[in-house]
């Protein structure tokens, strides 16, 4: 009587995983986008965490002179937000760093008895205009030949300016490189409204 039936099930492990590539370069402080374009970044990375199912797994990478992963793939969505929170703005733009190190932190992911590497993709939001590391066009061969698509939001607008060490520099966004790396990886182009 004190038996029950019981079953091993085994259920599948969910391994898709999106990584999320902010820049921190300091044309990103331009207030050219309210209240200026790392802050509206960041509040709309935010939002796209809180929208995520809660399933996937999400990394967070910070990019300016290099690329650095903040947040490795994890469900713990507190961590991505705190993550986020805290970046902080650098010299340099180094697109081309952000899809090779999300790249990496996707192949960290573990195998949990699956073959190969989790179905993934890269959201990198930036104003582009890379200055430092590898291309963008490496990047995005790379990105492809691993099938993980890099979708890419342009933050700014033509008219951008920041202050750099007491000189006014032109900060435009560059929305051919940004649209360029997305269709080379069959992502998407967008820019921030």
């Amino acid at each position: 009587a004190m038996a029950r039936p019981s079953v091993d099930k085994q259920e599948p492990l969910e391994r898709a995983t999106v990584m999320l590539a902010i820049d921190v370069s300091l044309s990103m402080e331009a207030d050219d986008v309210a209240p200026n374009r790392i802050e509206a970044a960041q509040e709309a990375a935010k939002s796209f965490v809180r929208e995520l199912p809660p399933s996937y797994n999400l990394g967070l990478v910070s990019f300016a002179k290099s690329a650095n992963v903040i947040v490795p793939p994890t469900k713990d969505r507190s961590a991505v937000i705190a993550g986020i929170d805290g970046l902080a703005l650098a010299e340099a733009t180094a697109t081309g760093e952000a899809v090779f190190t999300s790249l990496d932190a996707i192949r960290s992911v573990p195998a949990d008895g699956a073959a190969g590497v989790p179905p993934a993709r890269i959201v990198l939001l930036s104003d582009g205009y890379r200055t430092s590391g590898r291309s963008t066009e490496d990047a995005a061969t790379a990105a492809a030949d691993a099938n993980v698509p890099v979708s890419t939001i342009a933050f700014g607008t033509d008219t951008g300016r920041v202050d750099i060490r007491g000189e006014l520099k032109q900060v435009p966004v560059d929305r051919l490189s940004l649209q360029q790396l997305a269709e080379n990886t069959d992502g998407f182009y967008y820019e921030a409204a």
